[in-house]
């Protein structure tokens, strides 16, 4: 993290990283309801509509990542400062949506040992936390940064349409309490200040189609929940991923679904 980027490098940089304050924090629980003289919330808890969507077993899935070829993840865990819990309540002790109902996708701006090495440094200021759920990288290998049951630090500021969880008074309101986080290794030519680069390889297609259908199977979700980190951004920095072709990913998407016969998690409609 060392280098000195232009301006709108620098926002490449945080799209990586998903730096806001909101993104590390945790729970804070405030004496309401029932407390006489008490603050009360002036926000409502938002949720997203059920998906009507099965979750699948886990043979179903091994036997899906098998049929496509998908190589074992391989560890390459956050500090614990980089990631969180997924926080059932509010600073009000109401309810929020904690269950991963998004797919967002990313890029790293950096090669992966440096994104690696950036999320396994301890990083005790909220706003210096940032973290994914999995890397793929350039050669199809997927890294295992967070847990899916935890809360990666991928997405600060954010909203699915008008969607979002808000967990502190302070707050402005994130999705990271119910998203799961796939990034791709950005190419040489994508780590500078340009709009565009030279894209990502067949075997970064194929792995990320995978992951999403494996993610829809295990927590039942459609199509129309996977999102970009660009789409969900509130702060208007974050162009990631740059230069993705969603014609590439369909086409090897709806050959995963058929291969693993899960085409109903296909309503086509990703949100790009």
């Amino acid at each position: 993290m060392t280098p000195v980027w232009p301006w709108r490098s620098i926002h490449l940089v945080l799209a990586l990283l998903g730096l806001t304050a909101i993104g590390g924090c945790a729970g804070l629980r405030l004496p309401w309801p029932g407390v006489s003289g008490a603050p009360k919330p002036d926000w409502s808890v938002q949720t997203l509509l059920p998906t009507g969507l099965a979750r699948q077993p886990e043979p179903v899935l091994q036997r899906c990542a098998t049929r496509l070829g998908l190589k074992p993840e391989r560890a390459a865990l956050a500090h614990p400062t980089n990631f969180g819990d997924r926080q059932a309540a509010d600073g009000f002790a109401r309810a929020v949506p904690h269950q991963p109902q998004l797919i967002v996708l990313h890029e790293t701006v950096f090669d992966g040992p440096r994104t690696v090495a950036f999320f396994q440094t301890p990083h005790p200021n909220d706003a210096d936390q940032a973290s994914y759920h999995l890397v793929i990288e350039r050669d199809g290998r997927r890294l295992r940064i967070v847990p899916d049951g935890k809360r990666a630090y991928g997405a600060g500021r954010s909203a699915f349409g008008d969607f979002s969880v808000r967990i502190k008074p302070t707050s402005l309101g994130s999705i990271n309490n119910v998203a799961l986080h796939l990034s791709l290794v950005s190419p040489a030519d994508g780590l500078g200040d340009g709009a565009a680069h030279s894209g990502y390889t067949p075997a970064q297609y194929n792995v990320a189609a995978a992951q999403v259908l494996l993610w829809q199977a295990r927590f039942g979700l459609p199509l129309s929940r996977l999102t970009t980190h660009a789409a969900v951004d509130r702060s208007r920095s974050r162009y990631d991923p740059r230069s993705f072709r969603w014609d590439r990913f369909m086409a090897a998407y709806v050959a995963a679904a058929r291969r693993c016969a899960l085409e109903s998690y296909d309503n086509g409609r990703a949100s790009p």
